[in-house]
């Protein structure tokens, strides 16, 4: 049993490699390599710390391999919204939790002689669970942004991701918490954790083959370049776009979101607006992703929202009326939403935007 356990962590570590080399490919200066090559390495590192010969390999060898696989869950939190969600970036709080996790970790292996026996078991678990509630996260994170989801090939792989990474890192993080350290399992145990973690990282290594270039945004610079403003300061869809087989559909599309105003309404979906332009919902996601650049339907909505919300807030007649109002009005739900994206459409919150001095004195109406 140990030869074939050793052969499927063997396998496992090669498809870990190919995950590396499909990131460095699509992307070799983005920091989402970064982020792809650190999970390959935690993937290997726990692989490794699940050897049967762990046991007998030098000391220094464990801190080697401990410290990338106490990582892995974190990582593979990073990878998947980096690959699922646009605009998605590590923050300083967010390494902060991996400080967190690294020493809950290093310290339930550390400190067992010391006066509190309950102690070790117990950072144990904490390690455990929050590895889990990160697992866990990321899976709820791609199932909910599915329908959202403009990129077609993304938007397939994310159905088999959620089946192949949720049943894989259930699996071990579940046997993790009922077993001992993992390299105290019994061999059926270890055995069923490496073909689990071969499954999981064949999953992402398939996501990120078949999505290829597809799997990190390019950035809302060519989306924004498809729409313009008309001479009523209204957000519209660039004339030169509306051109083609799919001009007519374009045309109902601008009719909607200009005429109609159909981004107003709260809760909007794409099969709301597929329904109601007469367009099929899979015709409406190339129209959106393919010819006006946008990966994300509420990237899409929002960018009429936003640019509504700007000229609103830069209007002095409207200086009293409160940015909630505001955000309310143009189909947001709450504040909090709104502010999130205003900060990062204009680069500051919506308070700061309306006091700003207007440029030369006149009414800024920021291009979207």
């Amino acid at each position: 049993m140990e030869d074939i356990d050793a052969l499927i962590r063997g396998a496992a570590i090669g498809v870990a490699l190919v995950v590396a080399a499909a990131v460095l490919r699509a992307r070799p200066k983005d920091r989402a390599a970064f982020i792809g090559l650190c999970f390959s390495a935690s993937a290997i590192g726990y692989l490794l710390w699940g050897s049967p010969n762990l046991p007998a390999w030098p000391r220094a060898v464990h801190a080697l391999i401990g410290i990338p696989a106490l990582c892995a869950p974190f990582f593979f939190w990073a990878l998947t919204r980096s690959v699922f969600e646009d605009g998605f970036r590590l923050r300083a709080w967010h390494w902060l939790v991996l400080a967190v996790i690294i020493l809950a970790g290093v310290a339930q292996s550390v400190l067992p002689g010391i006066r509190f026996p309950w102690l070790p078991p117990a950072l144990r678990i904490a390690f455990r669970l929050l590895s889990l509630a990160l697992v866990a996260h990321a899976l709820w994170l791609v199932g909910r942004g599915r329908r959202a989801d403009l990129v077609e090939r993304r938007y397939r792989v994310r159905v088999v991701f959620l089946t192949g990474g949720g049943i894989a890192t259930a699996a071990i993080l579940v046997v993790a918490m009922l077993y001992a350290p993992v390299n105290q399992w019994p061999p059926a145990a270890r055995l069923a954790e490496a073909a689990a973690l071969l499954l999981l990282n064949l999953v992402v290594g398939l996501a990120l083959l078949r999505l290829d270039e597809d799997f990190i945004s390019p950035g809302a610079a060519a989306a924004q370049l498809q729409l313009a403003r008309d001479a009523g300061g209204a957000l519209t869809i660039r004339a030169d776009a509306r051109v083609g087989p799919d001009a007519d559909l374009l045309a109902r599309l601008d009719t909607l979101m200009g005429r109609d105003r159909a981004w107003q309404e709260a809760g909007l979906t794409i099969a709301d607006m597929a329904r109601r332009a007469a367009i099929p919902e899979y015709r409406l996601r190339r129209l959106i992703n393919q010819r006006l650049g946008f990966r994300n339907f509420t990237a899409f909505v929002n960018e009429y929202r936003l640019s509504a919300a700007a000229a609103r807030l830069a209007d002095p007649a409207q200086a009293r009326i409160p940015v909630l109002t505001i955000a309310l009005e143009l189909g947001w739900g709450s504040i909090g939403p709104f502010n999130r994206a205003f900060r990062a459409r204009f680069g500051m919150t919506p308070t700061e935007f309306r006091r700003r001095p207007p440029p030369n004195g006149e009414n800024p109406s920021p291009n979207p």
